[in-house]
């Protein structure tokens, strides 16, 4: 339903502010778990999925659900973890498609929710991990930080505040290993370098919570309306700045 919003008001700008330059792009991901009868692994593209991982065998994390979110539904992810030294995560995941190693440019947009008040830790990483993703995204006790870079540098790029959806892009370029942010729609961060041991991104992992305490299925995160398309999808949008 969000996404529906976006593309009304995009179109709006479009007609004020004149038309977009858009190179092709190839639609891998686009899930916002409204259709009847969504599942956790629906997307309608067939080429990627969007799903969770909720722990090691005979260990169970965390739990995954779809929650009411205005007229449809979002992924909402509970966390277990007795401690929260691990924690179950939601995979954007195309390492079996043709794209996975591509150096086209890459978008992933995706809203992101923090439903739960008190200490929080939720890392975004686009590809393997704190070390070898290309950058992190990190959601901290009220701050939104990017990690990057060949000494792992971190930049504040905004704040979030509980039960708001926050809309994320990235971009990343994977010819000039640089990725740019957008949060709700403006530049937070432009064309900073990859991290030094970053491969080609094909799958996003977003964890629920990693802060060492006991969180008894507490709802930790939700998600909605994820995209990744390859390609350049646009040169200037009206919004950024």
């Amino acid at each position: 339903m969000r996404n529906q919003l976006r593309r009304s008001a995009l179109a709006v700008a479009v007609a004020v502010a004149g038309p977009i330059a858009v190179a092709t792009a190839e639609v891998i991901i686009d899930a916002n778990f409204d259709q009847p009868g969504a599942k956790l692994t629906d997307a309608p593209s067939p080429v990627g999925k969007v799903s969770c991982w909720t722990g090691p065998e005979g260990k169970v994390l965390g739990q995954a659900t779809l929650a009411a979110n205005g007229d449809g539904q979002a992924m909402t992810l509970s966390n277990n973890a007795h401690p929260a030294s691990i924690a179950p995560v939601i995979e954007i995941d195309w390492r079996e498609t043709s794209a996975a190693n591509t150096s086209e440019p890459l978008t992933i947009a995706y809203s992101f929710m923090v439903p739960v008040d008190g200490e929080y830790l939720s890392t975004h990483f686009f590809g393997d991990g704190w070390d070898n993703a290309a950058v992190v995204l990190i959601f901290e006790n009220g701050k939104i930080q990017l990690q990057y870079g060949e000494r792992a540098a971190r930049l504040d790029v905004g704040n979030y505040a509980v039960n708001k959806w926050v809309d994320v892009r990235v971009t990343l370029d994977g010819e000039r290993k640089a990725a740019t942010l957008y949060l709700d729609g403006k530049k937070a961060a432009n064309a900073v370098p990859w991290q030094t041991n970053a491969k080609p991104v094909a799958h996003v992992s977003v964890i629920a919570n990693q802060r060492p305490v006991s969180r008894d299925g507490v709802e930790m995160l939700r998600i909605d309306n994820v995209r990744v398309e390859t390609g350049a999808v646009a040169t200037t949008r009206p919004s950024d700045s």
